[in-house]
């Protein structure tokens, strides 16, 4: 997950900015994560949705696949919790940022630096993706699928 979770938050910036028309220069996963984006022809709506997209797909993809095999459940479910734990951190750096100081490896906070008000719509997005995961993990029950999966489990004599 250390490599998989910020390879496809970077790959979702990607997929966004080139359907937004803009110029995907590199992406980086190994030792920061990043991708470098040229975005001079996007408009105000574009960019946010580029930048605020490394959270959000995630978070949708996690409903576009089905559960599958348990190595999947757990790979959503981890995805899931980061999603969620990312949406919480974004949002402290942002109010952070909004008392005048700066964390500039956000995406929230690097979105605010080029449109500056578009603070409600950033907290707004933060906030869904923090719900979204959480319902998700929630709605799929880990702690009652574990239970059935240890009820299940023969016991062996050693």
């Amino acid at each position: 997950m250390l490599f998989f979770y910020p390879a496809l938050h970077e790959a979702a910036h990607a997929l966004v900015a080139k359907i937004c028309g803009a110029e995907v220069v590199n992406i980086e996963v190994v030792p920061i994560a990043r991708t470098d984006i040229v975005t001079e022809h996007c408009d105000r709506m574009e960019i946010i949705l580029i930048m605020m997209s490394g959270g959000v797909l995630p978070v949708l993809l996690l409903f576009a696949f089905p559960q599958g095999p348990y190595y999947i459940y757990h790979i959503k479910l981890i995805v899931a919790l980061i999603s969620a734990s990312s949406a919480v951190t974004s949002v402290i750096y942002v109010l952070q940022y909004m008392k005048g100081k700066e964390y500039l490896y956000d995406d929230a906070v690097r979105l605010l630096k080029y449109v500056p008000d578009a603070q409600f719509a950033v907290l707004a997005i933060l906030v869904v993706q923090f719900v979204v995961s959480l319902a998700y993990c929630i709605m799929t029950k880990p702690i009652n699928r574990i239970t059935d999966i240890l009820k299940n489990q023969p016991l062996k004599n050693d």
